[in-house]
């Protein structure tokens, strides 16, 4: 059965698909999820569903994993 996603976490998804290792603050202001809370829920939501991953850098940079 396919994953359901929201539709902010389809708005991070579509993002990332062309701006692969960007931080939080560099999602935010380009997909227009302000609110740390929305965009925090929509990351560990991406997260727990096993399509996102973040570097261990000091600000971490978020990337899709690809499925093969």
């Amino acid at each position: 059965m396919p994953e359901s996603f929201t539709p902010d976490e389809e708005i991070i998804m579509l993002f990332l698909r062309s701006h692969a290792r960007s931080t939080a603050a560099e999602i935010a202001r380009h997909t227009g999820l302000k609110r740390r809370g929305v965009l925090r829920s929509a990351l560990d939501g991406l997260d727990v569903k096993g399509v996102l991953r973040h570097t261990d850098d000091t600000v971490e940079r978020y990337y899709l994993v690809h499925s093969g």
